[in-house]
């Protein structure tokens, strides 16, 4: 979406950054060539700042359910049978298959 010379777009999100605090990102951008400064002006376009803004002052757990989190799914660390998987697809490995 280059509705506007690259220059134009750059300094609106320069001034972007700067009005949300975030001005420090613009370090290096002379350093960028042109696919790499119009990669980072489409990344920066596509932040929805008010949002970000909207969600770190809400109040934590308001829009979450309780108790629909739950601890992710997990393999323990030494399984039983251990052994007997190694065994097997050392095996497996060793006659190539």
């Amino acid at each position: 979406m280059q509705s506007a010379p690259i220059t134009e777009r750059l300094d609106a999100i320069v001034a972007r950054l700067d009005s949300h605090g975030q001005s420090h990102l613009v370090a290096g951008l002379d350093r960028l060539d042109e696919a790499g400064l119009e990669s980072f002006i489409e990344q920066v376009e596509s932040i929805d700042f008010d949002e970000i803004e909207r969600l770190a002052k809400s109040e934590p757990g308001l829009d979450t359910p309780t108790g629909s989190i739950q601890p992710a799914p997990f393999v323990p660390r030494n399984p039983e049978g251990e052994a007997a998987f190694r065994a097997a697809g050392e095996a497996i490995i060793r006659d190539g298959q």
